[in-house]
């Protein structure tokens, strides 16, 4: 209701809270509807009264055009109202869309997936029903954005989406959780029974050659599957144990599948709690370097050393690579733990140089993970200038898998290095695609001969082959070879023959502390034993 006027004769603002409260209008309204109202009716009363009809005949009129404005308000009101209900409905409904759609490829989203697994599950049990969850991730993915473009991949998301939209069956349904992960829900017994159906469904619609923007892809994703209830009895605990599955499908390589079984629980926890305690590892300095030998074979005398990582666990005593880097792979504490490696062999070798072992090299390993992201550039930098080495004793050893995954940008990334002054080795020649293509675009100076082909010399043919080309690849680039795994004297005797220059292994030295590396890099030549049977030294 409006107010009376105040003791000044003016008029008072009607009481908006009331109206709103009681009608659902808005006080700004409320506000110009009032003001409209009394507006019109001053303006009447100011045109009467120039009319020169009586005081009544003045009131009458003023009477009924005020209630003519009164009614124009409340329809001007009405019509506000109604426009202002309509726009918080579309706003609702565009919010409510953001809440369960992805922008990108117009699938449901992980939100709205939880919501209907959650359905179904409460569902399940009435109609006795199980349900499969599909979880895939497409392949090489982040080489697509990284090469074509980001406009490129998602062209690409639409198109995956649209494939599994046209290959679901009657009452699955597909999400994208983001990035290049997918879910599939397939609430059906044929889904249950035989789980891998509806993973064979996925890779179908990912099969064939695919053309966009001109260029030609081949997509393949790693596909994992669960069941409700059989592999979990919540949404989270049924796509958790689905992704589980995809991430060991994509650990054996592009284009698995994987149905989720306990035991992969089991070393996903592993996993987990292994990764838990490398973090504290790192922390707290658990972690150690050993350095086995690089010799001259000529001559026997050390030439460099080769920094290999171990941890000290205190539980589990020393543990080799092999036992934790898959885990610090997947979780990426594989690029801190390189960058560690690199300074404290910076370190230990600038401590060396201090000592009179100028020309003693190190050589470390580096992840692909430390290449791809451009890590190794910054880490180099921060060791070398922690530890004022000279950097031209500095090695860094990649392995062939490491270049090929992105070649472009390893050929930019090495030479980078090269300029500063770094030596740099692909390490496991031989077990990838060892040919001259790339060999020649990578500043390499140095090939390490994979332990596989020299462990059947002198008597294996085919691995004198092997040794022999890469020898010649070699000396065609002008490249230092290094034999890893030697170890008999015939072994040796074999490799001196066929003109290899370097060779590591237990014939020479085991893996040591940095002060028996020392030792035997100031004694000079190592002594091999001079018969044919093999040393037999345990790594530690």
């Amino acid at each position: 209701m409006s107010q009376p006027a105040s003791p000044h004769g003016k008029t008072q603002l009607v009481n908006g809270a009331t109206l709103s409260r009681l009608q659902r209008y808005s006080k700004g309204a409320v506000l110009w509807a009032t003001l409209g109202a009394v507006v019109g009716v001053n303006v009447a009363a100011f045109a009467l009264a120039q009319t020169g009809l009586s005081a009544g005949d003045q009131a009458l009129a003023l009477a009924a055009f005020s209630v003519l404005a009164a009614g124009l308000a409340c329809g001007w009101l009405l019509l506000f109202t109604r426009g202002w209900r309509q726009d918080v409905q579309h706003i609702a409904e565009t919010l409510d869309e953001l809440a369960y759609k992805d922008g990108v490829t117009g699938l449901f989203n992980r939100h709205a997936a939880m919501a209907h697994l959650q359905e179904a599950m409460d569902a399940g049990p009435l109609n006795g029903h199980g349900l499969s969850v599909v979880t895939f991730d497409l392949d090489d993915f982040k080489l697509i954005n990284d090469t074509l473009g980001h406009a490129v991949g998602d062209e690409v998301l639409r198109l995956v989406a649209s494939r599994l939209q046209e290959s679901l069956r009657p009452g699955a349904r597909a999400y994208r959780f983001g990035g290049d992960e997918f879910v599939v829900i397939c609430p059906c017994d044929a889904g249950f029974a035989d789980p891998a159906r509806y993973g064979g469904m996925v890779q179908r619609a990912l099969s064939g050659l695919t053309r966009l923007d001109g260029h030609e892809l081949n997509l393949t994703g790693s596909v994992g599957v669960a069941r409700f209830p059989l592999d979990g009895e919540t949404p989270q605990d049924v796509v958790r144990a689905s992704d589980i599955a995809m991430y060991e499908a994509k650990s054996r390589g592009k284009g698995h599948l994987v149905v989720f079984a306990q035991g992969l629980r089991l070393a996903t926890e592993h996993r987990v709690q292994l990764e838990s305690e490398l973090r504290r590892a790192l922390r707290v300095g658990e972690m150690r370097l050993t350095y086995q030998p690089i010799v001259e074979l000529s001559t026997g005398r050390v030439l460099a050393a080769e920094a290999l990582l171990r941890w000290q666990h205190p539980e589990r005593g020393l543990l080799m690579p092999s036992d934790f880097i898959d885990v610090a792979e997947r979780s990426g504490l594989i690029v801190e733990l390189g960058g560690w490696v690199l300074e404290q062999a910076a370190m230990q070798l600038a401590h060396w140089q201090r000592c009179g072992l100028t020309e003693l090299h190190v050589a470390v390993n580096v992840s692909a993970r430390q290449l791809r992201g451009g890590f190794i550039t910054r880490q180099y930098d921060h060791a070398v200038a922690a530890s004022q080495c000279d950097p031209t004793c500095l090695e860094l050893e990649l392995t062939e898998h490491t270049l090929i995954e992105d070649l472009d940008d390893s050929v930019r990334l090495l030479h980078e290095l090269r300029r500063r002054g770094v030596t740099l080795a692909i390490d496991d020649f031989g077990t990838g695609l060892s040919s001259l293509a790339y060999l020649k675009r990578l500043p390499v100076g140095k090939l390490k001969i994979d332990r596989s082909f020299v462990a059947g010399l002198p008597h294996d043919s085919g691995d004198r082959a092997i040794v022999t080309a890469a020898l010649s690849v070699a000396r065609a680039m002008e490249l230092t070879v290094v034999a890893e795994g030697v170890e008999t004297p015939r072994q040796a005797r074999c490799l001196r023959e066929l003109g290899c220059a370097q060779a590591q292994g237990f014939l020479y030295g085991k893996p040591m502390n940095a002060s028996e590396l020392m030792a035997l890099a100031i004694a000079g030549a190592t002594e091999p034993p001079s018969d044919s049977r093999p040393q037999v030294l345990l790594p530690v």
